[in-house]
């Protein structure tokens, strides 16, 4: 359960898909209520503050991109109709993970994805380039590179926010700036080939 005294920046259902951390994990895709404060993004299984259950959580200073996404999958298996707008998350914890979300519409998404960025901003592990795709357990579906841990194949949108002196504002500008990865696959504790 998030912390009574964090102060909530957003909120809001999207559809979550699984994020397949066990090796035979089939993919889904659930509905979440998505509670967003200054140190994380929470999911739960409800609204209802009396009622739900916390499902997860991503420490936002763990979080390296944040871009639009394409999923292959059709409106049915995500448990929508008509058109849905996805976009990813990434994050190392144990291992480089990303949380796919599909927003109801574009104007939703955006809002998840500037919101977001700026609670990510002075991250220091901010990446140059991401995988449009999903990763199949085999390859990713928009590269067909066949190692989890490849370097994107897009390059990232890399964002800051223009300094306006209003942080709080919604609306504010956004200006692209480049980074270099700074947190890269072989230096993460535990993994083989790792310092």
């Amino acid at each position: 359960m998030a912390l009574l005294t964090e102060k909530t920046v957003k909120e809001g259902y999207m559809v979550k898909r699984s994020q397949n951390k066990k090796v035979y994990t089939l993919v889904n895709y659930k509905r979440r209520w998505f509670v967003l404060t200054k140190r994380f993004l929470i999911y739960y299984d409800t609204d209802n503050e009396q009622k739900r259950k916390e499902k997860g959580r991503v420490d936002l200073s763990a979080v390296h991109s944040i871009e639009a996404a394409v999923l292959s999958a059709t409106p049915e298996e995500i448990g929508i109709q008509g058109d849905f707008y996805p976009f990813q998350l990434g994050y190392v914890s144990d291992d480089y993970y990303i949380l796919y979300l599909v927003a109801l519409n574009d104007p939703e998404r955006t809002d998840w994805i500037q919101t977001l960025r700026r609670a990510c901003s002075n991250n220091l592990n901010l990446r140059t380039t991401f995988h449009p795709g999903n990763w199949t357990g085999k390859k990713w579906t928009c590269c067909q590179r066949t190692s989890k841990t490849s370097d994107g194949c897009k390059l990232c949108s890399n964002w800051t926010q223009e300094e306006d002196g209003d942080k709080e504002n919604t609306n504010s500008e956004w200006k692209c700036r480049h980074y270099r990865d700074l947190v890269r696959f072989p230096l993460i504790a535990g993994f083989p080939g790792k310092a």
